[in-house]
């Protein structure tokens, strides 16, 4: 299982996804304040986790 936290700065919205090994988002999320994205992995191989912040700021990520 992959899992993914995103904290933001107050007020700061950012998209957070994870991409399968093939280059298909399997979950895609608006955060807002704090948010846990999660996706069991169906396929061997390598995901991404692209996070895109609407702002500079200060963010807090763990990956597990």
């Amino acid at each position: 299982m992959i899992s993914v936290e995103v904290e933001n700065e107050e007020g700061a919205v950012t998209v957070a996804r994870i991409v399968a090994p093939n280059g298909e988002t399997v979950v895609e999320s608006d955060v807002t304040g704090v948010a846990t994205i999660t996706h069991t992995a169906t396929e061997n191989g390598v995901y991404t986790v692209d996070i895109r912040p609407a702002r500079r700021g200060y963010y807090h990520i763990d990956i597990e």
